[in-house]
């Protein structure tokens, strides 16, 4: 089986030799997928596997792109979000339970951690969650980005016109020193 595999690897070398050049990401990938391939299916025909359509992209192979997709792909986790009102909610609830593996239970049954317990006790104390919250910033609409960039544009240009007016005088005042000179010397 060895010295097969070996003939298998060396004509499919051969054949990779004899292909038009590809893009060096190309190659890792395609050494990567035979090399799996081969490892899982070993009652298959490598040489088949690897010479296979590799740029398809099916889902069972590693590293395979699938369908283009613009969100999560399914199954994979998704960053979840809580209202200052759930964490004030459970934050209370964690704080009223003295029972014996109550408060475990309420993590297990909210699919929750300590820490997220600390972090939002933390924050009720620092007065960031509920009613006492400061109100979250509101996205900037473009009239205020291009009011700050004037703004902005505006200060750059009053520095430059003080500085060009320090110039002017200092040049106005070497002007009258040197007239001066220059009449005394005449």
């Amino acid at each position: 089986m060895r010295a097969e595999l070996e003939a298998v690897y060396a004509e499919a070398e051969a054949a990779e030799a004899e292909a038009p050049s590809l893009p060096s990401w190309f190659e890792t990938e395609r050494s990567v997928r035979r090399v799996w391939r081969v490892g899982r299916d070993a009652d298959q025909d490598p040489v088949t596997l690897t010479m296979n359509d590799v740029s398809s992209g099916s889902p069972e192979r590693p590293g395979g792109k699938g369908k283009e997709e613009s969100g999560p792909r399914e199954g994979q986790a998704t960053r979840r979000t809580f209202t200052d009102a759930y964490k004030l909610r459970i934050v209370g609830e964690y704080d009223a339970l003295t029972e014996p593996g109550a408060r475990g239970a309420l993590l297990r049954r909210e699919g929750l951690y300590d820490t997220h317990i600390g972090k939002w006790r933390r924050a009720r104390e620092r007065g960031a969650l509920g009613a006492t919250a400061a109100p979250r910033p509101v996205k900037a609409s473009p009239e205020s980005a291009e009011n700050r960039r004037l703004k902005a544009e505006n200060a750059r240009l009053a520095a430059e016109l003080a500085r060009t007016k320090a110039v002017l005088e200092v040049v106005g005042k070497v002007h009258d020193l040197l007239e001066g000179l220059s009449e005394r010397a005449d």
